[in-house]
């Protein structure tokens, strides 16, 4: 079966594909009408388990140890960027080991943490433990021999529903804080094969036949239809999470859902998850890179200022360092600006600068680049210096020594601008005889400094 949780998302994990990729944790969010997923990390192995709860899932990797060693992160879909956001930024956050537990047979996401129950022993015997404030705390142990499914309600209960073989009554514990009840229930013939809660109900599918799931609510220790559904796979799973119930199964590669209509008692046709690719993204960062670096050259090597290569006498060029620190300060109303209309935080910006222009990431650096362009130019249009350059004792002036033009001032800037959105561009000035940025060069100006 394939290792699948659904919180705020939906999380599954896919098998490494013929290519001899590695395996991968998947998330899936809603494109409009379609469903896409995205890999956000590579795996050693396909885990044993997952869970996931709000925007937390939990790892079990397949490490066959006595100890367990879960690992964590959590993740959002940033709509304006169209990307996800995790933490940590890259990896998994360990969590404390679990020692002695012994093997994991389930796991599930709750309000307060991941709760993990182990093997079932000779007599139907499983540990029991719960990760809450940053340390494990061991439970009653619980009596449930068989195959175990496990489920949490919106208030936190867990509900754990297992069955010896095909036939005959189930067993149902439910814990919810410090209490802890059993019941038994007739469930029809056949394999249990999900549990899930609806509304403070508890819900179980059994397989019937092969393929085929009669689904219903468990009520007063009996099981009410709600209905059949067909077309399932060996490794389907019934899941419930913030978009509703589903069923989800991987059929020749492929993940899929089938959603659950409650109130209309059927379930829907199978709609397939498509990937996000990942090379698309690059090659389009790439060519759009590529292009205005192609732009900035032909626009600087064609202007008439370009041939300049001597420093006028009598001035002092300014030095790198305290351009780049005046440069850092004049970046941050634009770049704060653009964060704050976006929605980003700085880890986010950092990543949109190293990555490029990619379709997701251009909205976020045209902001910061187009701030931070217009801010600078105000500033000069009006005081002659941007806050930075003042601070730091820096000017700029025309090759032919006069103040500068309007003109001057805008082709500077918005050099500076696709500079924000390019950042390679920036080498210009360790390439240039008089230290010129692109905007410098294009503009025929030079950075002194004063006194």
């Amino acid at each position: 079966m394939t290792p699948v949780s659904e919180g705020a998302y939906l999380w599954f994990a896919l098998q490494p594909d013929e290519q001899g990729s590695v395996a991968r944790l998947c998330a899936v969010h809603h494109d409009g009408e379609a469903l896409t997923y995205t890999a956000i990390r590579g795996l050693a192995s396909v885990p044993v388990s997952i869970a996931a709860h709000g925007n937390a899932v939990w790892v079990l990797p397949d490490s066959g140890e006595e100890d367990v060693a879960l690992q964590s992160m959590s993740a959002s879909w940033n709509d304006r960027l169209a990307v996800w956001e995790t933490k940590p930024e890259s990896g998994f956050d360990r969590l404390p080991l679990l020692k002695g537990f012994g093997v994991v047979d389930a796991v599930v996401g709750t309000p307060s943490g991941p709760y993990v129950v182990g093997a079932a022993s000779e007599s139907g015997l499983r540990l029991t433990a719960r990760l809450e404030k940053g340390s494990w705390s061991h439970l009653e142990s619980i009596s449930q021999p068989g195959q175990l499914f496990l489920a949490v309600s919106e208030d936190g209960a867990i509900a754990g529903l297992s069955r010896m073989g095909n036939q005959g009554p189930a067993h149902l514990t439910i814990r919810l804080g410090g209490t802890e009840s059993e019941e038994s229930i007739q469930l029809p013939d056949g394999l249990i094969r999900g549990l899930v809660d609806y509304k403070g109900t508890w819900v179980a599918a059994v397989e019937r036949s092969k393929g085929i799931w009669v689904i219903g609510y468990l009520q007063d220790g009996g099981f009410t239809e709600w209905g059949v559904v067909d077309d399932l796979g060996s490794a389907a799973s019934l899941l419930t999470g913030s978009s509703g119930s589903s069923i989800f199964q991987v059929r020749a590669g492929t993940p899929m859902v089938r959603q659950l209509d409650w109130l209309a008692g059927n379930a829907g046709q199978w709609q397939e998850i498509e990937r996000r690719g990942a090379m698309e993204p690059l090659m389009w960062s790439v060519l759009v890179s590529l292009g205005l670096v192609l732009v900035v050259v032909v626009m600087v090597f064609g202007s008439r200022w370009s041939n300049a290569s001597s420093v006028p006498d009598n001035v002092v060029l300014a030095p790198l360092g305290r351009r780049m620190l005046a440069l850092t300060m004049d970046l941050l109303p634009g770049v704060g600006m653009a964060m704050g209309v976006m929605g980003a935080g700085m880890g986010m910006m950092l990543d949109a600068a190293i990555s490029g222009p990619l379709p997701t990431t251009l909205p976020l650096l045209g902001l910061a680049g187009g701030g931070t362009a217009l801010w600078c130019a105000l500033w000069e249009l009006v005081t002659g210096q941007t806050p930075g350059k003042w601070l730091l004792h820096l000017r700029v002036r025309s090759l032919h020594g006069h103040r500068l033009s309007w003109w001057q001032i805008v082709v500077r800037n918005v050099f500076k601008g696709l500079t924000v959105i390019v950042p390679p561009l920036g080498v210009f000035v360790l390439l240039s005889p008089m230290a010129q940025s692109p905007g410098d060069i294009a503009a025929g100006t030079i950075v002194l400094q004063q006194g």
